[in-house]
């Protein structure tokens, strides 16, 4: 009954030693090959960890600086800062000293105080007040001086040749008439002037 054994595997061919020697130099190869590689990578990581603690120091140097001008930034303009409220301070106080003043001396301020900031001024352009009204001016009077008619009396004197001629025209018969008569009956009336009271016909 039992089934007979099959044939047998067959053995490998007993290697030559001159394979062995070249299998050995093939992993000598690789062994020197890694070693040569992790050598390199070792190396590269010095280089690179070198390379990192040069930029870790210039990027401390650079926040370091970066600090102290801001430091520095504060400061001046905390300085500034407090010049400019003295200066606010001060021309405050200057305002104050004219309003002071003027009210103490019962005055009026005539022109426009101006607080711009940090400076003050008074502008004398522009004046907060009114000025005056001028007194009304008186009428005007006209005196007669030697033989010129004044308004009034040419007035008259064109109101009575308007009566006598309407149209414009008239002899000069009844132009001397006017006169004469004007000369003798309203004496002291102040018609004419004083040297035309005087006049006659032969003159």
């Amino acid at each position: 009954g039992g089934k007979s054994p099959g044939p047998a595997a067959p053995s490998p061919p007993p290697t030559a030693p001159e394979d062995n020697s070249e299998l050995q130099k093939k992993q000598e190869s690789k062994m020197k090959m890694k070693q040569e590689y992790v050598a390199a990578l070792e190396c590269e990581e010095a280089s690179v960890n070198s390379r990192l603690e040069v930029i870790k120091a210039k990027a401390l140097d650079m926040c370091q600086e970066i600090v102290t001008r801001a430091e520095q930034a504060y400061k001046d303009m905390d300085m500034w800062l407090g010049a400019r409220f003295l200066a606010e301070m001060s021309s405050v106080g200057k305002l104050i000293q004219i309003a002071h003043y003027c009210v103490e001396a019962a005055t009026k301020i005539q022109y426009e105080l101006v607080l711009e900031q940090s400076d003050f001024y008074i502008n004398s352009d522009i004046k907060v007040i009114p000025d005056p009204v001028p007194p009304p001016r008186p009428p005007a009077v006209e005196h007669a001086t030697g033989a010129t008619l004044t308004v009034s009396q040419l007035r008259r004197l064109h109101k009575q040749f308007l009566q006598v001629a309407p149209g414009g025209l008239m002899m000069s018969k009844l132009f001397s008439d006017i006169l004469l008569d004007l000369t003798s009956m309203t004496l002291g009336d102040d018609v004419l002037p004083d040297l035309w009271m005087h006049l006659s016909l032969s003159a």
